[in-house]
């Protein structure tokens, strides 16, 4: 099959509509903006997107948020990015999925010129995650929780989610 990672922006956003409604529809429990906000963020440079396009169909998408954040590490500071979520539609190979987020993440950190990245452990970040810990050291890790204002469920998995706040 013909695999290339493509850069989502407001030019092409439209073929990235169809991917994210469908990626809402196959989660539990999905908390995400609304498309013109997610424009927004796009035009404004905040949040890049790639998508792995295999044979000109988007299969995955993995967006990135740019914190504009830097990490001070022995008097350097050092540019940090964050993956809000990343989403792969089930037929595709688990392996396939993972390799198009490393791809996404060196394409970033050329673009970007960071080089710690942040990445929430919710959604199919998880499968991510758990690939990452297989052969990386985290130079730290957090447990988040997320309270709504007036909004109750008791806790659900994180694989479960689909957020993007």
């Amino acid at each position: 099959p013909n695999l290339n990672i493509i850069f989502i922006d407001n030019s092409n956003l439209n073929i990235f509509y169809d991917i994210f409604h469908h990626s809402c529809e196959n989660f539990s429990y999905y908390f995400t903006p609304n498309f013109a906000n997610i424009s927004h963020m796009v035009e404004k440079y905040n949040w890049k997107i790639t998508a792995l396009m295999i044979d000109n169909k988007l299969w995955a998408y993995y967006i990135f948020q740019n914190l504009f954040l830097d990490y001070n590490e022995d008097g350097v500071n050092k540019n940090v990015i964050k993956n809000i979520i990343n989403y792969y539609d089930k037929t595709v190979k688990k392996e396939i999925f993972i390799l198009g987020f490393m791809i996404s993440l060196s394409l970033m950190s050329k673009d970007l010129k960071n080089e710690y990245f942040l990445i929430e452990n919710v959604g199919d970040n998880t499968i991510i995650t758990k690939s990452l810990f297989e052969k990386y050291k985290p130079v730290k890790q957090y447990e988040n929780y997320v309270y709504l204002y007036n909004f109750s469920y008791y806790p659900k998995e994180s694989k479960n989610v689909l957020m993007m706040i």
